[in-house]
């Protein structure tokens, strides 16, 4: 992931300052979880569906 992050980055920079818009979602964050010695990446994203009627399933990694 490290390895895209610039071209992404530097992608989403140029449309903006472009006032373009682009199809990819947007990284909030990329993280590492460990669970009982097994560890899970996630990458938080954009959530693309706003506004769609049904919802199957919410995640919320905080811990409200």
């Amino acid at each position: 992931i490290l390895q895209i992050s610039k071209e992404y980055i530097d992608y989403l920079a140029s449309l903006k300052k472009s006032g373009k818009d682009t199809l990819l979602a947007k990284i909030f964050g990329i993280y590492e979880v460990v669970i009982k010695n097994k560890a899970y990446k996630c990458i938080v994203m954009q959530n693309i569906f706003f506004g769609l009627e049904t919802i199957n399933k919410v995640y919320d990694l905080k811990g409200s």
